[in-house]
């Protein structure tokens, strides 16, 4: 999580509260609207605490639905909780007199070495993307906390520079043997779909056939 100033400030009108350093990490800052000047809070939510849960019973034992089948995989105790988007989002309004708010990474991995069909078939990244932004759509609405963007992590399969070339994250698949080989993958398809979509209908779009076709969905907002 991030901040950036909408205008200049002293350095004591509540930029990189102790609190929230504390408890997000050295990364993070606060925001204010001290007279009358706006901040703008940019949230990494791949960063944030609710990205994914980790859940153990009183003997430290993994409870509760997992994130994944892969049981080589090192998030397999782990499972994403995309209400938890709706909490951050009305803390930062409460805490930080409603600043405008831009989500600027919100994703999570898969294997990186899955072949291209396989990894082309997200369904699992759809599903988290679309419950994210099922929460967010309505604690927009709901709570009026002044989202003003949201940017899906990420674009297409990178390096990271924790894990290298052994996870993607993009909604492209990119050959890392040629990296101008790039192939839209399904969640790539969906959030095209979805952003161009400009009368959306009555019911949830974010959770209707219109998302998963005839697909199971792995979670329900």
């Amino acid at each position: 999580m991030g901040v950036q100033d909408a205008t200049p400030e002293t350095e004591d009108e509540g930029v990189d509260p102790e609190d929230v350093t504390q408890a997000s990490g050295s990364n993070s800052s606060g925001c204010s609207s001290k007279g009358g000047k706006q901040k703008c809070a940019l949230l990494d939510c791949n960063n944030s605490g609710h990205r994914v849960a980790l859940d153990r019973n009183i003997s430290g034992h993994p409870i509760g639905p997992l994130f994944t089948e892969d049981k080589g995989d090192d998030t397999k105790n782990t499972y994403y909780y995309p209400e938890g988007i709706s909490y951050v989002m009305e803390y930062f309004k409460t805490k930080y007199y409603n600043p405008l708010i831009y989500v600027t990474e919100n994703g999570f991995s898969t294997p990186g070495d899955q072949t291209r069909e396989d990894a082309k078939l997200d369904c699992k990244r759809i599903d988290y993307l679309s419950s994210h932004l099922s929460f967010l759509s309505k604690v927009i609405k709901e709570k009026h906390v002044n989202v003003k963007g949201y940017f899906a992590w990420s674009l297409g399969d990178n390096y990271e520079f924790c894990k290298g070339f052994t996870v993607r994250f993009g909604l492209s698949y990119i050959d890392w043997n040629n990296v101008t080989d790039r192939d839209l993958k399904q969640s790539g398809k969906w959030y095209k779909k979805f952003i161009t979509t400009k009368d959306l209908p009555k019911k949830d779009f974010l959770r209707s056939s219109l998302t998963f076709e005839k697909k199971k969905k792995f979670a329900d907002a």
